[in-house]
């Protein structure tokens, strides 16, 4: 039985907290099951590839079904369907990646949607909710590596169920997000905004960090890249959107293009470039405030369009920096041009 609609803290404490637990076990499984059955590279990439396919390409329709109340309880199956994959890979590698791709799909797209509806106008909700992630990532992979045992993950998993089953869908007209779009056609500012986060995905996976070895390294990239989401939705909601994102954008650009064999710079870098994040998200539910999981979809489909043509590439570390750069500063150029400058109430531009 649902809680009441009015517990909106409590109800993104739940979604934050099981978006951390549903990308463990996800990134458990690929590590733990998935990866050491095959001994051939190419087949892991494959699967991966597939994963990610499945798991973000698939979103803006799970997105658009969810925004006509369809799939009802999408975000508490997605749970249980990750909790069956995990016993499945241990035997059935392929089918227990596939089930937790499509497990992943489910609650991303209705988690996202839930942290949309619950923003009331506030870049910082949606911000906190897609933080976690980044931790759960992180921790998958080094619990994973440690052979930690399969059961507690199982019980993670079935408590975000069981908590998420309690959470309702927020009732009312939701606010919608007003940050300072140009007044350029649809089309137009959508495709820059998507352009930015396609661009983002691919630099971010490309910048070089030599340092990213071992548990405690890859436990603060993860920790950095969520602190840096949460802290861009509250910094959009204080500074306004377009200097909160070109800010943190440009000066992340040469922490991480010349930090990449220094942790302390490279931590700083993903703290600042993860800022934009939620900005363009919020964005893109500002362009389609009918559809907040189609917004949410889109944006994920940019991630997997950004992120896929990481298992082609291989750039030296220099050609790599240079890409960051590069690709950094066209990101920067497209929310210039999506985003206007912040208006004080007297209708005088601020920066």
């Amino acid at each position: 039985m649902p809680l009441r609609q009015n517990s909106p803290k409590f109800t993104l404490c739940v979604i934050t907290a099981a978006h951390l637990a549903v990308d463990l076990a996800c990134f458990y499984l690929l590590y733990s099951s998935f990866r050491p059955h095959f001994g051939d590279l190419g087949q892991v990439a494959a699967g991966f590839l597939l994963y990610n396919v499945i798991a973000f390409g698939f979103q803006p329709l799970i997105g658009a079904a969810l925004d006509r109340r369809y799939l009802s309880g999408a975000a508490p199956c997605g749970c249980l369907l990750i909790a069956v994959a995990l016993p499945a890979a241990q035997h059935f590698a392929w089918l227990g990646l596939i089930l937790a791709a499509w497990g992943n799909a489910l609650f991303h797209a209705a988690g996202g949607l839930l942290s949309l509806n619950l923003a009331r106008g506030r870049a910082a909700v949606p911000g906190v909710f897609v933080s976690s992630g980044a931790v759960g990532v992180s921790g998958g992979i080094v619990l994973a590596s440690h052979s930690f045992p399969l059961f507690p993950v199982l019980v993670l998993l079935l408590t975000a169920a069981l908590l998420l089953s309690c959470c309702g869908r927020p009732e009312g007209e939701t606010r919608p997000f007003s940050p300072s779009l140009r007044a350029l056609p649809f089309g137009w500012l959508l495709a820059l905004i998507l352009t930015a986060v396609v661009i983002r995905a691919l630099a971010g996976g490309l910048a070089p960090m030599s340092w990213r070895s071992g548990d405690v390294a890859i436990m603060l990239a993860g920790v950095a890249a969520a602190a840096g989401k949460a802290i861009g939705g509250f910094a959009g909601d204080r500074f306004g959107f377009r200097p909160a994102a070109l800010v943190s954008l440009l000066l992340s650009l040469p922490l991480l293009c010349c930090g990449g064999q220094i942790m302390w710079l490279s931590l700083a870098g993903l703290i600042l470039f993860n800022m934009a994040m939620p900005l363009t998200l919020c964005a893109a539910a500002a362009l389609l405030p009918g559809d907040p999981g189609l917004a949410f979809g889109l944006t994920t489909l940019a991630l997997l369009l950004g992120t896929a043509p990481l298992f082609f590439l291989d750039l030296t570390p220099a050609a790599a920096a240079l890409f960051v750069a590069v690709s950094g500063l066209v990101a920067a150029l497209c929310l210039y041009l999506a985003f206007a400058p912040r208006r004080k109430e007297n209708g005088q531009a601020s920066a």
